[in-house]
């Protein structure tokens, strides 16, 4: 459990070093144990403990550097929490599929793999083609380097720690803030390219050799052809699945059945 030190010497997190010092000479002056000699053993050890407590919240909120490690994270001997180090925390991308390195300086990413359906005809199958296609890919905004804002700022909230820290009585509760959703940051400029998504979606469209002979329900890996990477990062590729559509025998007129055989037997 975290203990409380502003609760302990009765101040207020907002308080002065000079307001700190002032409740802890009043409150150590009255719990001193020397001004206890005379008082039952229960008082005594009552008044030991109090100033025990006492010096350890003075101890830390005297420190500027304890203080702050305190502020942030409820332990006056670790370091504040620091979001803006732990890699990009507007990085949005691995919710589309794309794959990522270690986090911490920004870093190269893959980008998306595309998956695609397509119809082709048994002539095609049997003989191969060359067929158009279009296809839709997300991409990470270049723009704004997948953050979906060009300019932030500290939130107001939590002043940039992420977390907002309640106190009740001796005890210390942290919850992650809402209005910056835990980043410590929120976007000041909003990114007009990608509208604040950190994604953008991109039309493309390319010829794709269809090799004869192909069987039905192969796929055709095209290398490159998904979403472009960020930061260096690679490509993606696209994955195109391969339906083969059989005519109807019981439609078929006597000249398209003979030149289904035609086919067939060549």
């Amino acid at each position: 459990m975290v203990r409380d030190y502003y609760g302990i010497l009765g101040v207020e997190p907002s308080s002065s070093e000079e307001e700190i010092k002032k409740a802890y000479r009043r409150l150590a002056l009255e719990w001193h144990p020397d001004k206890h000699e005379q008082a039952d053993d229960e008082k005594k050890a009552e008044a030991e403990e109090k100033f025990k407590e006492i010096s350890e919240a003075y101890a830390v909120l005297s420190d500027p550097q304890k203080r702050q490690n305190y502020n942030a994270s409820g332990n006056p001997d670790a370091p504040p929490f620091n979001f803006r180090t732990q890699g990009d925390p507007f990085d949005i991308f691995s919710r589309f599929g794309f794959r990522t390195q270690n986090p911490g300086q920004p870093r190269a990413l893959r980008g998306q793999n595309v998956q695609m359906l397509q119809d082709i005809s048994m002539a095609d199958a049997l003989f191969g083609t060359e067929i158009p296609i279009k296809y839709s890919v997300t991409s990470p905004c270049v723009t704004c380097d997948n953050r979906g804002a060009t300019e932030f700022e500290f939130c107001d909230n939590c002043k940039g720690s992420g977390f907002i820290v309640q106190r009740t009585q001796n005890m210390i509760m942290q919850h992650t803030c809402e209005t910056c959703r835990g980043q410590g940051h929120k976007a000041k400029n909003q990114c007009h390219a990608c509208k604040g998504h950190a994604v953008i979606q991109e039309e493309k469209q390319l010829n794709v050799q269809i090799p004869p002979g192909i069987q039905p329900g192969a796929s055709l890996r095209l290398a490159g052809q998904g979403g472009q990477g960020l930061r260096g990062g690679p490509p993606g590729d696209l994955l195109l699945q391969l339906r083969v559509l059989y005519p109807d025998l019981a439609k078929l007129t006597d000249e398209e059945k003979a030149q289904l055989q035609s086919l067939l037997t060549k």
